[in-house]
């Protein structure tokens, strides 16, 4: 009976060690992964999407972190930004028992689409201000035969806006004026003030400079 529980014992520590000693060895031929990607695009506009397309080798699980919070599990996921900004993409690549891994890394840059816009007039009269985007702008000249340019002097100029549609207000001591306009991608957005869409204030206020007669 001594010898059949010798046998036993010895039978099962030489089981335990052929599993261990298998296992470990499985474990140490599992390959090493190796993170690879790519990025569609790595200078991109506001929600325009960047699609990334994994090359690993050796793995069976990734993670992806894109750098503003957001993450994936996909094998080849596609993310756009909401702002502004510089963001760095991490892939994380997993070996099949996860014992192994690798990272690599990426940057992508994201900027706004922005346009000009110019507020003008063609008839002369007191000096108008012009306020878009809590930005305020004079117009002291007029064009009474030409359509000026963005930049021109005497202008109400705002380079650099923002793609969108924004309301403006405008006003000298006589009238004012409000409406919306759209600003497209590096384009200069025109916006030409009429007096027979003007409203006339009331009561008068005082002259804020005088470029010449109310009409020319």
């Amino acid at each position: 009976m001594k010898k059949l529980l010798f046998y036993t014992t010895i039978f099962m520590l030489i089981s335990c060690m052929v599993v261990s000693f298998s296992k470990c060895k499985k474990e140490q031929e599992e390959a090493t992964p190796t993170a690879s990607f790519t990025a569609s695009k790595t200078n991109v506009k506001v929600l325009e999407t960047v699609y990334f397309s994994n090359a690993s080798t050796n793995a069976s699980r990734y993670e992806w972190a894109f750098g503003d919070g957001n993450t994936s599990t996909e094998q080849s996921p596609s993310h756009s930004y909401y702002n502004e900004g510089v963001y760095t993409v991490r892939l994380t690549a997993y070996s099949a028992s996860g014992a192994k891994k690798s990272e690599t890394t990426t940057t992508i840059y994201v900027t706004n689409p922005v346009g000009d816009a110019m507020f003008w007039l063609s008839q002369e009269t007191y000096i108008i201000t012009v306020t878009l985007l809590d930005q305020t702008e004079s117009i002291t000249s007029y064009y009474p035969s030409t359509t000026p340019t963005c930049g021109d002097n005497g202008c109400a100029n705002f380079p650099d806006v923002e793609v969108g549609t924004y309301s403006y207000y405008a006003e000298n001591s006589l009238y004012w004026w409000s409406g919306t306009i759209t600003i497209t991608e590096g384009n200069c957005s025109k916006m030409r003030l009429y007096f027979t869409k003007a409203n006339l204030r009331s009561p008068q206020g005082e002259k804020t400079g005088l470029l010449g007669p109310l009409f020319k």
